[in-house]
């Protein structure tokens, strides 16, 4: 989930420590500034040792003349290492970020250089760029709390089996049962019936409606509903990269389609969930939207015209999970 969050700007002549992480499965690349001009210190430190994060950036402290106490901020891409690392330099008072990598800025004019300690050097200069001000120079993830993101797991696990069991079904059906599919299930079913936890009552309240299933009301509960809040419906469709991005060049003005920048899985199943509610609520407000707009055209048009629907359904889902308000011409299931 990627969202600007406000973060106190750092003076120019403020006395800081700025690391950068990139991040791999062996080594970690640290690359560190005090905000000068001069040249970033960039070491390599065992991944995932803290302990020796702690000491190296003492030692930056020490090569930059700073003082023991001055205030660390750091960085890193959000990707396969998750959150403990966020929590990790947090409780040692550090203020890290966590970035979106899709919104790095690139250099589309030339041939990229690519190595861990270009790319660490890159991210610590956008960094130091965000605390002075920039704060569109990226976009950062809003950390989910353990418990949140241990809720997400549950889904998560199951479809990347139920990708494996299309891709492999015959080869290793045995595998999955030894993966726990059945158990992950069974889990799902019995906080279905026990639990009263928010973010289970609003997976109860999203399958009431038509063309909505278990699967999908899942998903949108515990990647998005369950536990963020948002304050209008650009923020909402911006944490899942439906927000519109436009192109503006001298006398050119356009739009150049959605931003991506947001939670891909969510996106994806809205997208999917939209086919669905055009089946299932054809006397809907939005069906009818979409199909005096979009049924009659090309299979193009209709791509576009689905991508549309799919943000103006995130919304209806929104305060029809937040408000109780059901979509205009929406119909429940039958209890």
């Amino acid at each position: 989930m990627a969202n600007h969050q406000t973060t106190p700007l750092v003076e120019d002549t403020a006395e800081a420590l700025y690391v950068a992480f990139e991040l791999s499965k062996a080594k970690w690349k640290l690359g560190f500034s005090d905000g000068s001009h001069r040249a970033a210190r960039v070491v390599t430190v065992d991944a995932p040792d803290v302990e020796a994060v702690d000491r190296q950036i003492l030692k930056a402290k020490q090569s930059f003349g700073l003082r023991e106490g001055a205030p660390v901020y750091s960085c890193y891409e959000a990707g396969r290492d998750g959150f403990w690392l966020h929590r990790a330099l947090t409780d040692r008072g550090i203020d890290n970020l966590v970035v979106d990598p899709a919104s790095i800025e690139v250099n589309r004019r030339k041939r990229r250089v690519k190595t861990d300690r270009v790319d660490a050097v890159k991210l610590l200069g956008q960094l130091i760029r965000y605390y002075r001000g920039e704060r569109r120079v990226w976009a950062v993830v809003r950390v989910p709390s353990e418990q949140d993101e241990a809720a997400r797991q549950l889904h998560r696990e199951l479809a990347v089996l139920r990708n494996e069991r299309a891709r492999h079904r015959m080869r290793i059906q045995s595998l999955l049962f030894a993966q726990g599919i059945r158990v992950l299930q069974q889990e799902r079913r019995r906080l279905l019936t026990a639990s009263r936890g928010k973010n289970v009552q609003k997976v109860k309240r999203l399958v009431q409606l038509r063309g909505i299933g278990l699967e999908s009301a899942w998903v949108f509960s515990m990647e998005l509903f369950a536990w963020r809040q948002f304050a209008n419906r650009r923020e909402l469709a911006g944490a899942v990269g439906l927000t519109p991005t436009p192109y503006s060049s001298g006398d050119t003005e356009r739009q150049q389609g959605v931003s991506k920048i947001g939670n891909k899985r969510v996106r994806t199943l809205l997208v999917e969930i939209a086919w669905v509610w055009l089946r299932y609520q054809p006397d809907s407000a939005l069906s009818r939207w979409f199909n005096e707009r979009f049924a009659a055209g090309g299979a193009r048009l209709r791509r576009i015209g689905i991508v549309a629907l799919a943000r103006k359904l995130l919304i209806a889902l929104w305060r029809f999970v937040e408000y109780g308000v059901i979509p205009e011409g929406a119909r429940l299931k039958m209890v």
